[in-house]
């Protein structure tokens, strides 16, 4: 069988073609086949040769040892980069992850063999033509996921392979051959072994899958997250695969920081709670931070809630915009207006579109925006720096963003003499020489 070879194919092709003028095989793998396939958008082209790395060397003026250990040299053509491998098998594999010894071979079947799934063990030649020594293309047709021979040794060599079958049964809309969800849920633990990080970005790529509610239905259904070398929400509730409408509201999200957030709303998560996952999972501090405050401003917004049958008052709306920031309330209310409308949230339709209108009838959104600072406050009432400055700011911005005066120098004044009045502000007053402009 013949495919018409996709551009980014058609421009390694004379990579190939220079191996084979000097009497080596080479062909293309990996991914860009299984996409070629499915006619999806090819990324990284990976060649495969007979040629030994040494050798591939000197066919090539431009080139880059990148693993010579593993057979690897990236040959730079033109303004490309093309990963070149040569065909081999690999060892017993001592750490979940990477083989003890690796041999190279002169058969592409046997590379292939070592390969994870059908669907990756699949071959291209500079003409177009389909390579499938173990029925990969067939499987993909009938939406299965196959693993190459036994699933178990497969997952016993690299356990992180086990998410990796997770994310391709949501990317392809694929079901699990039964011999390979068998293996995930007897041989789940084997998970422990993989570092969080690893399994960090796995679960961003999940997640960003076309159909993420897909993806997470198989994983928690999987229960490889209870496996994890530091278990993830153990006590979840999980839903059953295939049962996902209450997170058919993901897809509707296009960033994949924002799918964590409303992800860990559904879940019903607190701020603490998310944070320790992400601690867990080894996410960089601002990142962890900034899904985090997405989760404690709905958190905020229901505690306030529960307290009180009505909606959130202004005032109180405010206040949670003042403390949280501009944009931890935006992502917010566009998560829970996607929420509500799926029924997933016991938010009104009024009560979110009232927020909304607050936020974006607010003339300012923090102390910097004032039009007056603490140095002039300082100097309005000549007093020592201290705590009352700040508490000041936060009067003021409160009393400008509810609309109760408007953000104007003289305005903020009168308004802080007034807050004077009512607050005992004990600094001993200093003298302030205000130095005249040149």
């Amino acid at each position: 069988m013949y495919l018409q070879l996709p551009t980014e194919l058609v421009k390694a092709i004379p990579v190939l073609d220079r191996l084979l003028a000097h009497g080596y095989e080479a062909v293309f793998v990996g991914g860009a086949v299984r996409d070629t396939i499915l006619g999806l958008q090819v990324s990284d082209v990976d060649i495969a040769t007979s040629a030994t790395p040494h050798q591939v060397m000197g066919v090539f003026e431009r080139v880059v040892p990148t693993g010579l250990q593993h057979g690897t040299v990236t040959v730079l053509y033109k303004q490309s980069s093309y990963e070149v491998t040569t065909y081999r098998t690999e060892g017993t594999y001592v750490d979940s992850r990477r083989p003890a010894s690796v041999q190279f071979v002169n058969r592409l079947e046997d590379d292939l063999s070592r390969r994870d799934f059908t669907m990756n063990a699949m071959a291209l030649t500079n003409e177009g033509e389909v390579l499938d020594p173990f029925f990969g293309y067939q499987h993909l047709l009938a939406k299965k996921l196959y693993a190459v021979g036994d699933p178990a040794q497969r997952f016993e060599e690299d356990a992180l392979r086990m998410l990796r079958a997770i994310r391709f049964i949501a990317c392809y809309e694929l079901q699990p051959a039964p011999s390979v969800w068998r293996a995930i849920t007897e041989h789940g633990s084997a998970i422990r072994l993989i570092a969080m990080e690893r399994v960090q970005v796995e679960l961003d790529k999940l997640l960003q899958a076309q159909k993420p509610d897909r993806a997470v239905g198989w994983l928690l259904a999987s229960r490889l997250l209870l496996h994890v070398k530091e278990p993830l929400f153990p006590d979840i509730n999980l839903p059953k695969a295939n049962a996902t409408e209450d997170l058919s509201a993901l897809a509707l999200l296009h960033c994949v920081d924002m799918r964590w957030a409303a992800l860990l709303i559904i879940m019903q998560r607190t701020k603490e709670q998310t944070l320790a996952s992400f601690r867990a999972l080894r996410f960089a501090k601002k990142r962890a931070q900034e899904i985090s405050a997405i989760v404690e401003v709905h958190e905020l917004v229901m505690d306030h809630k529960k307290r009180s049958p009505q909606h959130v008052s202004q005032k109180t709306w405010v206040t949670i915009v003042i403390s949280m920031g501009q944009a931890a309330i935006a992502n917010w209310l566009q998560i829970a207006q996607l929420l509500q409308q799926n029924n997933q949230l016991i938010l009104e339709k009024k009560e979110i579109k009232q927020y909304n209108e607050w936020f974006h009838a607010m003339p300012i959104y923090h102390m910097k925006q004032l039009d007056v600072n603490g140095n002039q406050l300082m100097a309005h009432f000549a007093k020592r720096p201290g705590a009352w400055i700040n508490n000041l700011l936060y009067y003021l911005l409160q009393a400008v963003v509810c609309h109760e005066i408007t953000n104007e120098y003289n305005e903020l004044l009168r308004y802080a003499e007034m807050w004077r009045k009512e607050v005992d502000v004990s600094e001993q007053p200093i003298r302030y020489i205000q130095k005249q402009s040149e």
